[in-house]
């Protein structure tokens, strides 16, 4: 698998003055007040409130912000990343658009959640976990495209729905035994094509995924409460405290001990 090229960040007026060199895929989620975007000689107008993702194809980019802008902004520039993209959003394939405006409605606190922890992951003073940046990229693109009424009329819309109601349920029930078979029947599928069609929008296959969110959740229970880390591997849908700091550490680079420390150590910094 191709490395993840990912920078995200949290900017306001001074974005005008910041070097945006970005070859394949610009998100940027506006906050507060708005963003003049030029790509190449087309120019957009982002409002608070609405995300914006931009296909730039190499093209020269300019941003303009309004006063008192703020604003969340990722930038991706790998095939694997790309790929992401083109699987949730199809109708950024160049063929039809290079440009897609939602608006955030219901989904802005989702989405703006999203944006913090993959700046979390990327800032913290542990090294970013290429698999857990997957997954919330991934989870990005699931709340968009569910904002996205338009995506909802194309061809591919009931395998998408399916795999986004999947994704949308671990997020919130992460901490239940699911099992292939228990969801292929819940959706009235044979497990042999709900774990094709995961494996095929995803690239991951559909326990891994839930696993990367238990992982996740576990993150959140670390950098932000002082539980004792056997009490976050139960709420986090572990019921084997060795198991999961074998897999924490996995797919993190570091104990679950250690990616406390690293963030404490960030926020007494700060």
């Amino acid at each position: 698998m191709s490395k993840l090229h990912i920078n995200a960040f949290y900017a306001g007026a001074e974005v005008a003055d910041a070097a945006i060199d970005v070859t394949d895929y610009l998100i940027v989620y506006a906050e507060k007040s708005s963003l003049h975007i030029s790509v190449g000689q087309a120019r957009y107008r982002l409002p608070s409130g609405q995300v914006i993702v931009i296909n730039t194809g190499g093209r020269p980019l300019q941003l303009h912000p309004e006063r008192d802008f703020k604003g969340y902004f990722l930038q991706l520039d790998d095939k694997v990343s790309s790929g992401l993209v083109h699987r949730y959003l199809l109708s950024m394939d160049a063929s039809q658009a290079d440009v897609r405006v939602l608006a955030a409605g219901k989904h802005a606190k989702g989405i703006r959640t999203v944006f913090k922890n993959i700046i979390a992951e990327l800032h913290g003073q542990s090294e970013a976990s290429e698999t857990i940046l997957n997954l919330l990229l991934q989870e990005l693109l699931v709340r968009l495209y569910r904002a996205s009424s338009a995506a909802h009329s194309e061809i591919h819309s009931n395998r998408m729905a399916i795999v986004t109601g999947i994704c949308a349920k671990f997020e919130k029930e992460y901490t239940r035994q699911f099992t292939l078979e228990s969801i292929a029947t819940e959706y009235n599928l044979s497990s042999s094509y709900l774990a094709h069609i995961f494996k095929e929008i995803t690239g991951l296959s559909l326990m891994r995924y839930l696993l990367l969110v238990r992982v996740r959740a576990a993150q959140e229970y670390l950098r932000q409460t002082s539980l004792p880390i056997n009490e976050i591997a139960e709420k986090s849908g572990f019921n084997d405290i060795s198991n999961f700091g074998r897999t924490f550490r996995n797919e993190t680079g570091c104990s679950p001990r250690q990616y406390r420390q690293a963030h404490d150590e960030d926020s007494a910094e700060k």
